[in-house]
């Protein structure tokens, strides 16, 4: 009974690890494949070809011929790892291209030499395979010209991600001029409309106490004091409730303005983050 009880009491052992990512084999259609990366996949088949091409021989041939058959599988194996070699440092040299540190040339240099050693072993193979040395320089030949294109691909898509950054910088200044000619249209007519309003409530302010202290001066004569002030509380009221009507009307146009002069500067913090973010692909 213990023993089922501890039984119980124990955890449960932890899910085994999920298997690693199988490598890229090239056949994803959402990524643009380049040069080093068809290098890699054909690396990638080609010591997977050799494996399978050991495992089949292994059982169709008598082991008198076991010598060439290692002398080739080894080939393909320098073959397959000069060809990794070439697909890592031209990324490499396209790597240091957009490097700005101290560090850039060291790079640049280290990946050169090996991309020269990697071609030359590779060229050598072929020469040693098909006998020829033609086609070992036609291979050289090749494979230059392939990392020449890949550079000059990379140089021409900088050259286009700079334009599209200009053109975008080009567009948020001139929609930024616009929206600052805007909000400076919209305070000069809400200003113009101010000055009107303010006109014309105190024209009527200053006619409707002329008329109250008219209206006073001839009741004075003909009513008691108590009527007099009652008169003056009444128009007093009058007065102050236009007064506060003024106020409103001001402070209303005053939170109107400020709203868009709040609009005015979350538009020009887009703008700047929207810069920002522009130059940093740039970067990367």
């Amino acid at each position: 009974m213990a023993k089922e009880q501890v039984d119980r009491a124990e955890p449960p052992p932890p899910p085994p690890p999920p298997p690693p990512p199988p490598p890229p084999l090239g056949n994803d259609n959402n990524k643009s494949q380049g040069f080093a990366e068809n290098l890699g996949c054909r690396a990638f088949w080609i010591e997977r070809g050799v494996a399978a091409f050991l495992v089949l021989w292994l059982y169709w041939f008598p082991p008198n011929v076991w010598g060439r058959i290692l002398s080739t599988a080894v080939s393909f194996l320098i073959l397959s790892n000069s060809l990794y070699l070439i697909s890592l440092f031209s990324s490499l040299l396209q790597m240091a291209a957009n490097r700005y540190d101290g560090n850039a040339t060291e790079v640049a240099v280290i990946g050169a030499v090996t991309l020269v050693i990697a071609t030359s072993c590779v060229a050598i193979i072929q020469t040693l395979t098909s006998g020829s040395l033609i086609e070992g320089v036609i291979l050289v030949i090749i494979i230059g010209l392939a990392v020449l294109g890949a550079a000059l691909e990379d140089e021409r898509k900088k050259q286009i991600d700079k334009e599209n950054t200009g053109q975008q910088e080009a567009k948020l200044d001139f929609s930024s001029k616009e929206s600052k000619e805007e909000v400076q249209e919209k305070n000069e007519m809400n200003d113009k409309i101010d000055e009107e309003l303010t006109g014309q409530q105190k024209a009527k302010l200053d006619a409707s106490l002329k008329e109250s202290k008219e209206e006073v001066r001839s009741s004075s004569s003909c009513c008691t004091s108590e009527e007099v002030q009652s008169l003056e509380a009444k128009y007093h009221a009058k007065y102050e409730n236009l007064l506060q009507k003024y106020f409103d009307k001001c402070h209303g146009w005053e939170e109107e303005r400020n709203q868009l002069m709040k609009e005015l500067g979350s538009a020009r913090a887009s703008s700047e983050i929207y810069r920002e973010l522009l130059h940093g692909s740039d970067d990367f």
